[in-house]
């Protein structure tokens, strides 16, 4: 497909000026996928007051509900559970209504086949009538899976003879029909930089980073906060924070509304931004995230958060340069702030794009391969055996029921690989907003003291499952913490390292002692690891400093001493310096441990005291040397 670049001159410039300089007499041109790159640009707006008859595909409510309230009876929408026959009524009307000029309609994908029952009534040219604009278009690959209906509209879109996509980030279909209706490309680019900046926190823990984002932008001036995010989780923790919970609005769909947030007694929930009435903290969903206007005064600039919690909702990841831009320009007047709080996927390796598509067009293949079989094969046990990997095998929702290969199906599905792929690792991250070229990213890692997914796994795991849990939570924690900044997390870190030692006192007590490797080798063999601490601790006893020190200095050389005096004195050091054997006691003295920190003799009962014969030593050197020369 031939890509055709013009200029943005200026910046500022409305979309109908830019049409008007490049010789496209001020409207969207017929047969282009129109990549805008700007957001904001005043397209949809311009095609509303466009001299001609349009049709506006709008992929979300949203969009369609704030140029409702907008244009008022001079536009009309179709959305929603509307009957078709009230809508072939409605409509009718209002094509027969010659004091609106040009007609303006406006529907979603799903809801096209009630417009055109009454277009077609009448006029059965409609197709060359009205201009047919799909705007927000790379929904139309990223959603494709989750909404095949929304797919059905095509057959349609390419029977108008004037016609066009539109975004400032579309996705290029591999549908052939493009090429076959001769379709080219516009893509336009500014003369001028784009240079928004952007903050990239890369945590592991989202509700804390989330939080400390919002304190910040809260503190830092009165203005509103706007977090978008399809984890519902994170919405609700955010949602019922003491200084968030009086002045909260979440935007969403209705059964998200009804099945989740109302059920956890979240009342400030709301489907429609139609009336644009905003609170101080505002959560919205994906169905926000695109073509969606945000009318503040100009003089109100908020802060904007998305939150990608890839490692809890999968579905919320944020694409760098679509996703992002896309929310960038949902606030018409500007921003003050624009954050990107996110996570990232744990041992994945980054691949390059060459070999994902690679990957997926052979894996595609294979599974063609393996329906053929299943054609051919004749009893219904190998058939089931062969529909049974093709379901287990991710690549499987590329085909459509008659087992062709569905090319909007395979778009979404190689999106969504390259997406995850952007997140294994902070550099790829980077390197996604840079290739994008809208944002000026300014990225800090942070580490946080623990995640939920953390305590989860503490609370289902058992026996050595746990004990290996504690160790590897212990040993991350002692890292990364080496590793960056805590100041303000201290208290997190050490109730963190309370509630480990808790869980598994031996596990704790082993790992600052003998340490995480030793316990490994031990294979978390409890009785193993016991019996090591107690060899460590009686060495590392022996050898404490101050111990021997008060030892040597207790006893006198070359003088008789008997055991029961040996024994008093060893217990009253033993006690005041907690010397504890295997089992956590302190050790009860021997006499015979003497003989670990002096050389001696040892007489045994020869020399008879009120008649008994009593075994006693004789001190000659004491085998260390007083510690103020820290020798041995």
């Amino acid at each position: 497909m031939e890509t055709i670049i013009k200029r943005i001159p200026v910046k500022g410039m409305p979309f109908k000026e830019i049409m008007d300089f490049h010789g496209f007499k001020g409207v969207i041109p017929n047969k282009f996928i129109i990549n805008k790159r700007i957001p904001g640009l005043g397209c949809t707006t311009n095609e509303l007051e466009s001299e001609r008859n349009s049709i506006i595909i709008a992929p979300f409510t949203a969009i369609i509900e704030v140029k409702e309230a907008g244009y008022g009876d001079k536009l009309f929408t179709v959305y929603g559970e509307y009957d078709i026959d009230d809508v072939a009524t409605n409509l009718l009307s209002y094509l027969n209504n010659d004091e609106i000029p040009f007609k303006k309609i406006m529907t979603t994908p799903e809801s096209f086949y009630k417009v055109k029952k009454a277009l077609f009534i009448k006029d059965k040219n409609f197709n060359d009538n009205f201009f047919m604009l799909f705007d927000e278009c790379d929904v139309l690959v990223s959603d494709a899976i989750f909404r095949p209906r929304m797919l059905e509209i095509l057959p349609d879109f390419f029977s108008f003879k004037n016609h066009a996509f539109i975004s400032a980030t579309p996705i290029i279909p591999t549908d052939p029909r493009f090429a076959e209706h001769g379709f080219k490309q516009l893509k336009l680019e500014p003369d001028f930089k784009i240079d928004n900046e952007l903050n990239l926190v890369i945590t592991n823990n989202i509700n804390s980073s989330a939080r400390d984002i919002i304190d910040y932008c809260n503190k830092r001036d009165n203005n509103p906060i706007f977090i978008f995010t399809n984890c519902k989780r994170t919405i609700a923790y955010l949602a019922r924070l003491s200084h968030i919970k009086d002045d909260y609005k979440i935007f969403c769909a209705e059964n998200l509304k009804n099945d989740f947030f109302i059920e956890q007694g979240i009342t400030q929930v709301y489907t429609s931004i139609s009336d644009q009435s905003f609170a101080k903290f505002n959560f919205l969903t994906s169905r926000f995230f695109s073509g969606v206007d945000i009318l503040l005064p100009d003089n109100i600039k908020p802060h904007i958060i998305m939150i990608s919690n890839i490692t809890q909702t999968a579905h919320s990841i944020i694409h760098p340069s679509i996703t992002a831009v896309q929310i960038f320009g949902r606030c018409r007047a500007g921003v003050s702030s624009i954050t990107h709080i996110t996570t990232t996927y744990k041992g994945i390796p980054h691949s390059d794009e060459e070999t994902i598509v690679r990957h997926i067009d052979k894996e595609i293949y294979h599974l063609n391969e393996l329906r053929k079989i299943g054609s051919k094969v004749l009893t219904k046990q190998h058939r089931n055996f062969i529909k049974d990997m093709q379901e287990i095998n991710q690549g499987n929702v590329v085909f459509n029921n008659d087992d062709t290969v569905n090319s909007y199906y395979r778009d979404n599905y190689l999106m969504s690989k390259l997406t995850e792929n952007i997140y294994t690792s902070v550099d790829s991250i980077i390197n996604e907003y840079k290739r994008g070229d809208f944002f000026n990213v300014n990225y800090s890692v942070v580490y946080k003291a623990y995640t939920y997914e953390d305590i989860n796994k503490l609370k289902k795991a058992t026996g050595r499952r746990k004990g290996i849990e504690v160790l590897t939570q212990i040993h991350s924690l002692v890292i990364h913490y080496g590793r960056f900044n805590i100041s303000n997390e201290q208290d997190i870190y050490h109730n963190h390292l309370y509630l480990l030692q808790k869980e598994d006192p031996l596990i704790y007590e082993a790992y600052y002692t003998i340490g995480p490797t030793e316990v490994a080798i031990l294979k978390y063999n409890r009785k193993a690891i016991r019996h090591a601490i107690y060899e460590y601790n009686k060495k590392e006893s022996v050898n404490n400093l101050q111990m021997i020190d008060e030892i040597i200095s207790s006893f006198r050389l070359n003088e008789v001493i008997y055991i029961d005096k040996i024994e008093a004195i060893l217990n009253e050091i033993y006690l005041r310096f907690n010397y504890r054997d295997k089992y956590g006691k302190i050790v009860k003295p021997k006499g015979n441990d003497i003989e670990l920190y002096f050389d001696n003799k040892r007489y045994n009962g020869k020399k008879k005291v009120n008649g008994v014969y009593r075994t006693y030593y004789i001190l000659y050197k004491a085998k260390y040397k007083l510690s103020s020369d820290f020798k041995r």
